[in-house]
């Protein structure tokens, strides 16, 4: 059985396969951080030029869990960096950053978004359709990752011959 991805991987295969499934390849690569930030925030975009962030401690759960949300939350970063590179970022008079413009952004590339007062439309998920763009794009590492942590979602497990049924 092949090694697990560590964080850091799985955030650095998400952008690379995201990136050339749902942006065109357009996006330039940023420095990538699987690290730590303030509790309660799982991703971030920026603050020390252009970089993605992904907390994978703020993200617990299980394996499955947390390869899931690495991508879903590598997405979300993504679309900010996509806004800064077309020159869409903007904020409201109390610094909200996902206004409008980053809904729209978001649901052009793959995400389904949510409403929180005093955030925003910062509740983000990839659609059926996003997943499926990235398992397409996925490497086969990345693509092992993820269909594993689907089935282990479903209590189904991985044996070196293919999913368990």
């Amino acid at each position: 059985m092949a090694p697990e991805l560590s964080d850091q991987q799985i955030l650095e295969k998400c952008f690379e396969a995201w990136n050339a499934a749902l942006f065109g390849g357009s996006l330039r690569t940023p420095e990538l951080v699987a690290g730590e930030l303030a509790p309660g925030v799982g991703g971030l975009f920026g603050s020390r030029g252009p970089r993605i962030t992904v907390d994978a401690g703020e993200l617990g759960g299980s394996r499955g869990e947390r390869v899931a949300r690495i991508a879903s939350t590598t997405l979300h970063e993504m679309v900010h960096q996509w806004q800064d590179e077309a020159g869409q970022v903007g904020t409201d008079d109390a610094g909200i950053v996902h206004l409008r413009t980053y809904r729209r952004a978001a649901m052009d590339h793959g995400l389904e978004c949510e409403w929180r007062q005093g955030h925003g439309w910062d509740v983000t998920r990839p659609t059926a359709e996003a997943w499926l763009a990235l398992m397409d794009a996925a490497d086969p590492e990345l693509e092992r990752a993820l269909v594993a942590g689907a089935l282990e979602a479903l209590g189904r497990s991985w044996d070196a011959g293919g999913p368990a049924m």
